[in-house]
């Protein structure tokens, strides 16, 4: 008699899912054999001990027994995109005006790459917009000018306006589009509200009490998901005063969202073309602070953020999207909730289950370039790289978190 496979399964993400036991005996009787069958006059072996197991439905396999981990393997759970709430953060200040070399300005090329981004999120994500600065009227006696594609300005006495709200972070509250599912509605409601901008000149560019706004908001939602600001500039902090026009304080603020209860992780998509422009190691001190370098060792390079350049603005921003809408949206994963205790997390892997049911197990990447790594202390696992492509690739391939094996590490 074939012994049964037994795989213990203790929790399941999102949907619970049985293991089949393959070739199970049956514990009932089954009907005496005829004398007189041919099937009579072969051996038999075990026939009187056990009866035979009954035949398979029609068309049925076996079931594939789970990934041999390792003998001490204690479950493998089915995981599910963890939920996520973002909020992106749009600069308009005048500078965004500027031309690149399609002939187009930051501001048209950042909007519809923008669009493009909200349909390519995990369904699974919720979005809001603000934008800033906020509080001030647009001016006009500001421009673009053709000539130089810089800022000119003929402004009379008391015409710039002053940053008693702008520099404020609760001018920030509430959003412009709140937080929530981006179904058809929230992307058109978010579409609309940075196309009612397009004409129109801000002044300064207010990035800590903005940035200070957005973290807040997140922070007070009341959902248990992955909370980011994505923070899109072509500035440095300006025109508040000495202390908040201070790269650092950007970097305390960004900083601070990540030590909530509930950390909020900022990422910098940053335009670094010239005079109208931000600074690279600025900005990339702000997205090493928000918890969201784009590679180990970024810091010496002062490429922790995501720089966009003039000359390839549209292709820049576009891959810029593409790789925070992977990271943060797509490939993050709850790590299983044991009904007593915490898993041993230096005994967890990835697999990844593809349709056919071959798996592939995911060694952890702690330089989070190839891999997996753990995000939000242990709470969560995040692809990164290949695997990351895989998934979102091919829709039918499934997570697993496999628990008591020693975690394979690159």
């Amino acid at each position: 008699m074939r012994a049964i496979a037994v795989f213990p399964l203790l929790v399941v993400l999102g949907s619970l899912a049985s293991l089949a036991c393959s070739g199970a005996a049956s514990t009932d009787a089954q009907p005496a054999a005829d004398p007189g069958s041919a099937e009579e006059t072969a051996p038999r072996p075990e026939e009187d001990t056990a009866p035979p197991s009954p035949p398979s439905p029609e068309g049925e396999k076996d079931a594939a027994p789970p990934p041999p981990f390792c003998d001490a393997a204690t479950g493998v759970y089915t995981a599910t995109p963890a939920a996520h709430d973002v909020l992106f953060l749009f600069d308009r200040s005048g500078s965004m005006h500027a031309k690149i070399a399609s002939g187009t300005t930051r501001w048209q090329a950042a909007q519809k790459a923008l669009s493009s981004l909200f349909d390519a999120v995990s369904p699974t994500t919720r979005a809001g917009l603000d934008m800033f600065p906020r509080g001030d009227k647009p001016i006009t006696c500001c421009w673009i000018d053709p000539a130089t594609n810089y800022t000119d300005c003929n402004c009379a006495s008391g015409e710039l306006p002053t940053g008693a709200k702008r520099c404020a972070s609760t001018t920030y509250n509430p959003a412009l589009v709140p937080v929530a599912p981006l179904n058809d509605a929230q992307k058109a409601t978010m579409r609309a509200t940075i196309a009612g901008s397009d004409a129109e000149f801000y002044w300064g560019t207010p990035m800590k009490a903005a940035l200070q706004g957005a973290i807040q908001k997140q922070a007070m939602l009341d959902l248990d998901a992955s909370r980011s600001v994505v923070l899109i500039t072509d500035g440095e902090p300006t025109s508040c005063n000495a202390t908040d026009d201070d790269i650092d304080s950007v970097v305390s603020v960004a900083k601070a969202g990540t030590e909530l209860a509930k950390p909020v992780s900022t990422y910098v998509v940053g335009v670094i073309d010239g005079k109208l422009a931000g600074n690279a190691a600025n900005l990339s001190k702000v997205a090493l602070a928000g918890g969201t370098k784009r590679a180990a060792g970024c810091e010496a390079t002062s490429s922790c953020f995501y720089a966009v350049d003039a000359k390839s603005f549209e292709a820049d921003i576009t891959k810029a999207f593409k790789d925070i809408e992977m990271k943060a949206f797509a490939c993050t994963f709850d790590v299983p909730k044991l009904a007593s205790g915490a898993p041993d997390f230096d005994k967890v892997n990835v697999s990844l289950k593809k349709a056919d049911g071959t798996s592939a197990t995911v060694a952890r990447d702690p330089a989070r370039a190839d891999g997996w790594d753990f995000v939000e202390g242990s709470a969560k696992v995040k692809l990164y790289g290949a695997a990351c492509t895989a998934v979102k690739a091919d829709t039918s391939t499934k997570v697993e978190i496999v628990l008591g094996c020693k975690t394979i590490e690159k």
